[in-house]
């Protein structure tokens, strides 16, 4: 239980695939922690960067549970689907500001499939393993194409806003703004659309509101640029109430004790001169509490 750390060394193949895959791999392993009844952010998070020689995949469960059931996926190969390899190739382009076009399908899945079989190793040990040169040169066997010439995706800023005067709520809203992002992510991720900056809640000018912003990327075909307006309230629907209280337990246990969260009370004091403890943000995280304060959430675009 706790942050894990992995890598797969990708020197010898496509850059560009492994970038898809890279993404592939964390949309693959979101959807699977969904399925099996996790609410994203609360079971824990999982993050992916690509270097040129290697991916780095880090997890981060907060129970022991979750970390069985990642371990257990991690374990096997991934079951590439049609839609997966289509959404993973929508994002990267989404990331990159530009479409990416594939010169050869099958060799470009075939390529996907052998990153898939390289090792998945996990970082851990007393030693130091190796060096890894930070390349400028990336591997390029020519499957993948960047057209810088086409146009661009659509980059829209959502603003969030939540406005109250109970000092309550908004200790809530601090705590809750990093998994509602982790849901409303995943959400994008699935039409296709990729975040690409987020800020975490600060007070306006007046002192008044809370505002949270998340910039998203995203092809003018892309259907979320009709479902931006509904990104709130379509990740709240997605969310398991039935087992909302026990997650929220759960979470709430591992909040107060992981030196992960040690510095909440500092963090939130600086950002907004509340003072709170992470004792009374475990007892308020109430599946009540959530779901009122995720309720009051709204949303607007520019």
């Amino acid at each position: 239980m706790g942050k894990q750390y992995y890598y797969k060394k990708t020197v010898s193949y496509d850059y560009e695939i492994a970038h898809i895959y890279e993404h592939l791999l964390l949309h693959c392993l979101r959807k699977r922690l969904v399925e099996r009844g996790f609410t994203l952010g609360l079971c824990g998070w999982v993050h992916g960067t690509l270097f040129t020689d290697l991916i780095l995949l880090e997890t981060h469960s907060f129970s022991q549970l979750v970390e069985d059931e990642v371990a257990s996926f991690l374990d096997r190969p991934l079951k590439i689907e049609d839609e997966d390899w289509s959404l993973a190739l929508a994002t990267v382009s989404a990331e990159y500001g530009y479409a990416l076009k594939v010169i050869d399908k099958l060799t470009a899945k075939t390529e996907l499939e052998q990153i898939d079989l390289a090792p998945l190793q996990r970082l851990d040990g007393s030693r130091v393993l190796e060096r890894f040169t930070i390349r400028q040169n990336k591997t390029d066997k020519q499957i993948i194409h960047r057209l810088s010439d086409t146009v661009p995706p659509e980059r829209k800023n959502i603003i969030f806003s939540f406005q109250s005067d109970n000092l309550n709520e908004l200790a809530v809203v601090f705590r809750l703004w990093p998994i509602i992002v982790d849901n409303l992510q995943y959400l994008i991720n699935q039409y296709g659309g990729y975040c690409d900056k987020i800020t975490f809640p600060e007070f306006n000018d007046d002192g008044s509101t809370l505002e949270m912003t998340l910039r998203v990327s995203h092809t003018s075909t892309s259907p979320l640029a009709t479902e931006i307006p509904n990104l709130i309230s379509t990740a709240r629907k997605k969310i398991n109430f039935l087992k909302l209280r026990e997650e929220l337990n759960q979470y709430a246990n591992y909040y107060q004790s992981s030196p992960y969260f040690a510095h909440d009370p500092e963090n939130i004091l600086d950002d907004s001169g509340i003072l709170v403890s992470r004792q009374a943000i475990a007892t308020l995280f109430t599946p009540e509490n959530v779901q009122h304060v995720w309720g009051r959430l709204r949303a607007t675009i520019s």
